[in-house]
This record gives structure tokens, sequence and C-alpha cells, in this order.
């Protein structure tokens, strides 16, 4: 191999390898989470052709019906079947148009626009669910990741108090039991390790059936600008922010469908109008004694409509039924609401609880217990502490930081429930 070839081959080498490197490093964001479940999404990619299919059937509807086109002949002698023997005899062709029924055209044709409306507001639905499902997976994978984390560290602090215990049992100053108690206590640490690596195994699980196995095994980004994202404003997180739930949107449109059938069913009551225009060929000459000549074309015109007559069991129930109909979504629109706002309610009433809680934990919680576990950790080498007390102090270090992690996913998750409630721009 000449010079040239080789270092060819050790700059594509370490190319590879950064690349390897850049692999292992990836990670995946909520954002990423959320933009790669909207990708592989079929139902929203449905919902999109089938409110373009119905915007295309609102064109069709507000059209006439097709004609009817006529060809014969009349008064055929059947002794012959000579179309110039007889001169009622006659080749026809006609055409007959039916017309809408007063506005019944332009009616279905909003209807049907109407419908494309619910298409996309289940559309909408979808995304919010989809958003609201992906987040949650991807929270559950977080807090298992970082419980995983600061569990980690704890096993290696606990590892160093069964180090602290041995040295200071064989220097004569402690007791064989705290030896015994610090393996005990790192055993079960260890215990947590696997454990929690389980749970991370089924929230990662949970989370391919959005991302997919092959992004849902990235391990997650530790960063929490998440948060920030997901943040919402007083005003956005008021009651009128309601109105953009997607429950709300679907129940709009119903109710818009509901009105096109109440106009649907009023114009049952209109006249239905149409025409039919026939021109009639004759073969053959008058007789001498009738003048002689050719036999003259006959033209047919006609004007037909259909009346309702009977309209007390027919037309004017499906009126009152139409109504009915309508009002019975209204009803349910405005249960919705209040049900919504209840919910809103309860999620911001622990939203400012878990801000409280986070704000303590920051403050105090957490400062003091590192401080308590220093000061138990040097009380202990100095012979003047417990190792109860030690252990005490580190097992309440580790609980105050998975506790913290805890609320922090509990706050996203809150936060997510309410940007469900009040709805999002897709």
């Amino acid at each position: 191999m000449n010079f040239k070839s080789y270092t060819i081959c050790i700059v594509l080498m370490l190319t590879s390898n950064q690349l390897a490197a850049a692999d292992t490093n990836t990670s995946l964001s909520l954002a990423e989470a959320e933009k790669i479940a909207l990708q592989r999404d079929l139902i929203v990619q449905s919902q999109t052709a089938m409110s373009e299919a119905m915007t295309e059937k609102s064109v069709s509807a507000d059209s006439w019906a097709d004609p009817v086109i006529k060809f014969g002949a009349l008064a055929v002698p059947v002794d012959t079947f000579d179309l110039e023997q007889e001169q009622m005899t006659q080749v026809v062709i006609g055409y007959q148009q039916m017309l809408p029924r007063g506005d019944s055209a332009e009616i279905k044709s909003k209807k049907w626009l109407a419908k494309a409306g619910l298409m996309d507001a289940n559309k909408i639905t979808r995304v919010a669910m989809l958003k609201k499902s992906v987040r949650k997976a991807w929270l559950k994978v977080y807090l298992k990741e970082g419980a995983r984390d600061i569990i980690k560290t704890n096993t290696g602090l606990f590892k160093q108090l069964v180090t602290v215990s041995q040295s200071q049992y064989v220097a004569g100053r402690k007791k064989q039991q705290d030896v015994l108690q610090a393996e005990v206590e790192y055993s079960l640490i260890e215990d947590q390790l696997e454990k929690i690596e389980s749970e991370l195994e089924v929230a990662r699980a949970a989370l391919a059936q959005w991302v997919g196995v092959e992004n849902s095994n990235l391990k997650l980004n530790t960063s929490t600008d998440f948060l920030d994202d997901l943040m919402l404003s007083e005003q956005q997180m008021s009651e009128n922010s309601l109105l953009q739930h997607p429950n709300v949107n679907q129940n709009d449109a119903m109710i818009d469908i509901a009105e096109q059938d109440v106009g649907l069913a009023k114009e049952k009551n209109s006249t239905q109008w149409g025409f039919d225009i026939t021109y009639g060929v004759r073969q053959g000459d008058n007789p001498v004694m009738a003048g002689g000549g050719e036999r003259p074309d006959f033209l047919s015109m006609m004007v037909m409509m259909s009346i309702p007559v009977f309209t007390a069991d027919k037309q004017d129930r499906d009126i009152v039924a139409s109504k009915l109909s309508l009002q019975s979504k209204k009803y349910l629109r405005q249960d919705m609401l209040r049900t919504l706002n209840s919910k809103l309610n309860q999620a911001k009433a622990r939203w400012y609880k878990i801000i409280k809680r986070i704000s303590r934990y920051e403050e105090k919680v957490l400062p003091q217990a590192k401080q308590n576990a220093a000061a138990a950790m040097s009380a202990y080498q100095s012979g003047v502490g417990s190792f109860i007390a030690l252990t005490r102090a580190r097992v309440s270090e580790f609980k105050a930081q998975l506790s913290h992690l805890k609320l922090t996913v509990e706050k996203a998750n809150v936060l997510t429930e309410i940007r469900y409630l009040v709805g999002e721009e897709l």
C-alpha cells in the first residue's frame, strides 16, 4: 500500500469513528419526538385526504341533476312498421331536466363543506391526542432515565459509605454492624437500580409506539428546556381558551351539519320545477287531399313541478326532527364546556401547588439535604456521629433528589394536560 492510499484509509477510519460517536451522542428531544410521531401517523394523513374528498363533493353537490335524453319513435303502425305510412308517426328526441328543489343544492354543498370541517376537527383532535400521548410517554422515559442517573450517583456514594465504614472498623473506631448496615444499604440501592432499569425498558417500549423502536432507544435530552416550550400564559389558560379544545371544534362542526339538515328539511316544502323539450321528426308527404307537401315536424315543450301537498306527517315532521337534533348537539356542547372547565380548574390547581413545591425543594429541601449529608459524613468520620444518622442523611438526600425530579415531570404532565384542554395551533 502506497503512502497516498494509506492516508486515505486513515482519514476514512477517523471519519467513520466520528460519525459513530455522533450517532452515540444523538439524543431525542420532546419536540423531535412530537415531530416524528406526527410524520409516522397514518390516521392524520387519512383524515386530511377525507377532508379534501368532502370538499370536492361540495362542488358536485351544488349542481343540477343529470338530464334525461329521450330517443325513440311514436305511433308506429304495427302492420308494416313503415315510418312514412301514417301521419302521426314520428321519430322523437327529447331533453328532460329537473331543477333542484329551492336552495337545496346550495345547502347540500354547504353540508359537505361542514362535513369537511368536521373531518378537519377530527384531524385536530387526533393531533392533539397524539401530542398528549407522545409527551406523556416521553416524560415517563425522561423520569426513568433521570431516576436511574440519580440512583447510579447514589450507588457510588453508598459504596463510598461501605469503604468508610470498613476503614473505621479496621481502625477500631466503629463496630462491624456499621459495615454490615452499609453493605445492606448498598445492596438495596443496587436493587433499586435494577428495578428502574426494568421500568425504563417498559417506558421505552411505550414510547416506541409513537416514534419507532430506533428512536425510542435514543438517550433523551436531559435539559429542561422542554418546560419552556410547554409553558402557557395566564390568558392562554383562561376559560375562554376552552373554545379551542378539539372536542369543542368537533361539536361545532356537528352543529354546522345539523343546521344544514334543518335547511334541507325546510326546502322539502318548496316546489320542485323541471322542463321537458321533445322534437318529433315525421317522414313522408301529406296526402294530396290535405294539400300535399312534406309533413311538418312537431315540437313539444312541457313544464313539470312537484308540489308538496300532504306535509303534516312528512315534511313538517322532518323539520321538527332536524331542529330537535340541532338542539341536542347544542346541549352536548354546553355540557362539554362545563366538564372541560372543571378539568381545567383542577389542572390549574395542581399547577400552582406544584410550582410552590418545586420552589421549596430548590430553595430549601435540596440544599438542606446536601448540607445535612455532608455534616453527617464529617461527624461520622470524626467519631462523633452515628452510622444510622449518616445513612439516614444520605437516604434523605437521595429521596429529595428523586422527589424533585418527579415534581419536575409532574409539572410537565400538568402543562401537557392544560395544553390539551385549551387547544393548540397545528
